[in-house]
């Protein structure tokens, strides 16, 4: 999945110069291409104080960003998609497990853990939660920080 913008879809507003960096362009709108998972990846940088966020589309981008391990505090949210909720409504909460699991097929897939109670599978995974096998919880949320990945934790706690 890619995030998409436009040139024409660029701010113009007088201040936008004025936020952005060098060589970053503000956009006040993104396009998603595909209805997937999206994850809010918000976290406060070692020795700063502000929290930054970032959004990725995939679950394996999220934890290449995690095994910098240049954070003091993290918080990771799941944006659901309409059809992974009985009520049919997207849905975000903070996800408190990561698992990393396998399907009939032996593929890899990541199941999520989320602060509302709910379970939910990445958008691409052709299982059901009871048929995958090898689950490994790779990340724990704790407050505002969090228990390794799953090389750190050297995959202690199966389900």
């Amino acid at each position: 999945m890619i995030f998409e913008t436009r040139e024409e879809w660029e701010s113009k507003s007088p201040i936008s110069p004025l936020l952005a960096e060098k060589g970053v362009r503000l956009y006040p709108f993104i396009r998603v291409s595909l209805n997937c998972i999206i994850f809010h990846f918000d976290f406060i940088r070692k020795n700063e104080e502000c929290w930054e966020r970032y959004m990725f589309s995939s679950v394996s981008d999220v934890l290449k960003v995690l095994g910098q391990n240049d954070f003091d505090k993290i918080s990771i949210s799941l944006l659901s998609r309409r059809c992974d909720n009985e009520d049919n409504e997207y849905g975000v909460s903070t996800i408190k497990e990561i698992i990393k699991a396998k399907d009939k097929k032996h593929k890899t897939v990541y199941m999520f853990r989320c602060k509302n109670d709910k379970t939910y599978l990445e958008s691409h995974a052709s299982a059901d939660i009871e048929e995958l096998t090898d689950k490994k919880v790779i990340y724990i949320k704790q407050d505002d920080s969090y228990i390794g990945l799953e090389y750190e934790l050297n995959a202690r706690k199966t389900i």
